[in-house]
């Protein structure tokens, strides 16, 4: 049913409606800049004509209004009309007691600014309500309620029995809406009825444990204190969110546990109903937890190829033979057409059991895989135990770092499939506990690269070396040394040579490090001083995101170039005359000969920055780049290249 409704027709029947956010949607989101639109484009609208607001989606439960589509502009709407009187309609959370509380106490409210803020610290309310209410208050327009007496809007009523919420984003997803699939897949996963209550009470702690996973911008835990807790004294109360986590990682407490809510205050708001207007009109997502207060990063994975890697694991577990396509495209297939594991057709407990394993995976990608923080710097925090508690240190596990690093800027950008593997070996080893696993991993880690690097040498899919890997968790069996004359081979490629290669030699050039006092490790005897480098420098070494593979020996030298390597072409695009490095310092090198090239790198070193460990280690070595010299250092690399990362010294 559809009616169209004018703002001075809510008064007249307000008991009639009666709006309720449901669990399943995610927080007011509209800032500033989208409220002072709104009284921007209504205070500039005729005032003989009425304004159209758009339409409201609504589902009627028990004589209530579930909002399907519309929060944004109807809670908006809500906020202006309490800054000059009581709201014509009633507005209520099915969840979120604190935004709930301070909604009913503002329509009470003479609007004054002291006491708003006193209302949102005693109810611990969102702060977004108390900015924007603060905006609607800064406009400088003769009266709000002249804007409000404009508004008019369609109110749409879908029946229960007819609504299939999937296909509903399905439908607007076709007419160019860009909509998150993963929040279509949650509709598949919580839109069941049952008869069991206990399922109904449950869902809001899923609904929401699935929103935190969502989440990869932030630590789990961190969202779990700052939102849920709101404590003060955030690095004290951590310990013990941790411990809860631990608690229901180990299937030892249920996920309300770590919640502020329990589900059973919702037993008027079926589950699975899917707000689109939330992601139409939040440009950002990202900015709810920064504004929260909650610390910010990025992580390898979108939630929505995290999915994929977790279903590829859950799948293999199941032991069913589907093939996973990490295409996040056609994420909703990939739930499908699976037999029993079907999302469409899976049982509640199973569904419930793949959102606990969702919820064990995202924990441990937290606690394992590496993050970069607000300035682009790669971080991994190891978690160490101290009385008996496990407490956080940061950017102390460089050597894990390097590996992840080395897997991350070498694989599909999007996919990272690497972090699968990873994941299962971790199930498996967490059965005793989630932490201490982390000289384990970059052991695995090593394995698999070493395995992947035979792979790459016979041209061959990497695909099943990863699926093997998820299958046999340890790679007991190490790789031998791989072929010299491949190696050659596949690294005397000019510019065409794979970054792959130049990430390996780094990772074991930083290692070997380590042992530079040895016989036949490539540092030893190297002076760093003469390039300006310090050992520091080398030991806090991290790879870094490179893509313009340089030639030492320029190809098109200038007349100043003592050498004259153009007679051996073969020379000039070996390994040993190339590295890797950013397109800045590329265009910064040039065409120059080795010397004036040596000043640059220098000085880029000066500023303490080094890109490539193989650049400067010609550097630090060798006075003359001739083609007997880069000859010699050619099969010095090759010689690290081939050697498996369990030898020592590599």
């Amino acid at each position: 049913m559809i009616e169209e409704l004018k703002w001075e027709e809510l008064s007249k029947e307000k008991e009639k409606f009666h709006f309720v956010i449901p669990m399943y949607q995610r927080r007011y989101a509209w800032e500033r800049k989208e409220v002072r639109q709104l009284l921007k484009d209504l205070d500039e609208w005729s005032d003989k004509e009425e304004y159209f607001i758009g339409n409201i989606v609504v589902e009627e439960i028990d004589g209530k209004l579930n909002v399907i589509d519309g929060q944004q502009r109807l809670t908006t709407l809500y906020l202006m009309a309490a800054t000059v009187g009581e709201p014509p309609f009633e507005l209520d959370y099915a969840v979120r007691d604190s935004d709930r509380e301070f909604l009913k106490e503002l329509k009470s409210l003479e609007m004054k600014e002291k006491e708003i803020q006193k209302l949102g610290k005693s109810t611990k309310a969102d702060p977004i309500f108390e900015e924007n209410i603060d905006e609607i208050f800064r406009f400088e327009t003769v009266n709000i309620t002249t804007l409000l007496e404009k508004v008019k809007f369609t109110l749409t009523s879908l029946k229960s029995d007819d609504l299939d919420v999937a296909k509903y984003f399905e439908v607007m997803n076709n007419r160019g809406k860009q909509l998150e699939k993963h929040e279509i897949l949650k509709s598949y996963f919580l839109n069941d009825t049952s008869e069991d209550d206990r399922w109904d009470e449950e869902k809001s702690a899923y609904a929401v444990i699935w929103d935190y996973c969502s989440r990869m911008e932030t630590f789990f835990e961190d969202f779990i204190v700052t939102y849920e807790r709101r404590e003060k004294e955030k690095d004290k109360k951590i310990v013990d969110v941790r411990k809860q986590i631990i608690d229901v990682f180990d299937g030892k407490k249920n996920f309300a546990n770590l919640l502020k809510q329990n589900g059973n205050e919702n037993d008027n708001n079926p589950f699975g109903r899917k707000s689109i207007e939330d992601l139409l009109d939040e440009k950002n997502p990202e900015s709810e937890s920064s504004r929260e207060g909650v610390d910010t990063h990025q992580t390898p994975l979108k939630f929505s190829y995290f999915l994929l890697h977790v279903l590829d694991i859950w799948l293999h577990k199941k032991k069913c033979d589907k093939k996973v396509l990490y295409n996040d495209a056609k994420l909703l297939d990939q739930f499908i057409d699976i037999g029993s594991l079907d999302v469409k057709n899976m049982s509640i407990e199973d569904k419930k059991a793949f959102i606990h394993f969702l919820f064990k995976c995202r924990i441990l990608y937290d606690y394992y895989i590496f993050h970069r923080d607000d300035k682009k710097v790669p971080v991994l925090r190891r978690i160490v135990s101290k009385d008996e508690k496990w407490i956080k240190e940061q950017n102390v596990d460089l050597e894990l770092l390097n590996i992840q690093l080395l897997f991350s800027l070498s694989a599909d950008f999007h996919t990272q499939e690497w972090i699968a593997p990873v994941l299962s070996f971790l199930l498996e080893k967490s059965d005793s506990t989630i932490f201490g696993h982390y000289d384990t991993l970059r052991e695995f880690l090593e394995k698999l690269d070493d395995a992947l690097a035979a792979k790459r040498l016979e041209n061959g899919k990497l695909k099943e070396i990863y699926q093997q890997a998820i299958l046999e968790k340890n790679l007991n069996n190490k790789v031998n040394e791989l072929d010299k004359e491949k190696v050659t081979e596949k690294v005397n490629q000019g510019v065409a040579t794979e970054n792959y290669w130049f990430y390996r030699l780094d990772y074991k050039l930083w290692k070997a490090f380590e042992h530079r006092n040895e016989e036949g490790n490539p540092w030893k005897g190297i002076e760093l001083k003469k390039v300006s480098a310090k050992k520091e420098m080398i030991e806090t070494f991290y790879l870094k995101n490179l893509n313009s593979v340089e030639h030492i020996y320029p190809q098109t030298p200038t007349d100043e170039c003592e050498e004259n390597w153009q007679k051996d072409k073969k020379c000039l695009d070996s390994f040993g005359n190339l590295a890797l490095i950013s397109k800045h310092m590329n265009s910064k090198l040039s065409n120059q000969c080795f010397e004036k090239k040596s000043v640059d790198v220098k000085n880029q070193i000066e500023k303490s920055t080094v890109e490539s460990l193989k650049l400067l280690l010609v550097f630090a070595k060798y006075d003359k780049w001739t083609a007997e010299n880069c000859e010699k250092h050619q099969n010095e690399m090759v010689g690290l290249l081939q050697k498996p990362h369990h030898a020592a010294g590599s």
